[in-house]
C-alpha cells in the first residue's frame, strides 16, 4: 500500500539527462502513439547538477546489475554474480 493508498496504478517514469545539463522526468513514451493519442506528461529542467546526480546514479545502477565475465584456467567463460 502508497503513502497515499492504493489506486491500483503505479508510476512507470522515464528520467535522463540529455547533454549533462538537462533532465527530462516524466510518463511520456517517445513514440507516435504517446505522441498523438496518450496523456502522458514531462518535465524539462535546466540543472546541470541534477544532470550529474542522475548519470551518476544510471551509472551505477548498470554497474549493480550487469554480472562479471571471468575466465576459469580451462579458457571456459563464468558468469560471476557479484551480489551472491
Amino acid at each position: 500500500r502508497g503513502i497515499t493508498g492504493n489506486s491500483g496504478a503505479s508510476l512507470h517514469a522515464k528520467t535522463f539527462s540529455i547533454d549533462g545539463k538537462t533532465v527530462f522526468i516524466g510518463s511520456f513514451n517517445f513514440d507516435p502513439r504517446s505522441t498523438l493519442l496518450n496523456t502522458e506528461m514531462g518535465f524539462v529542467i535546466e540543472s546541470e547538477t541534477l544532470a550529474q546526480l542522475i548519470d551518476k546514479r544510471f551509472i551505477q545502477s548498470q554497474y549493480d546489475a550487469a554480472w562479471q565475465l571471468r575466465l576459469d584456467r580451462g579458457g571456459r567463460v563464468n558468469w560471476v554474480d557479484r551480489h551472491a
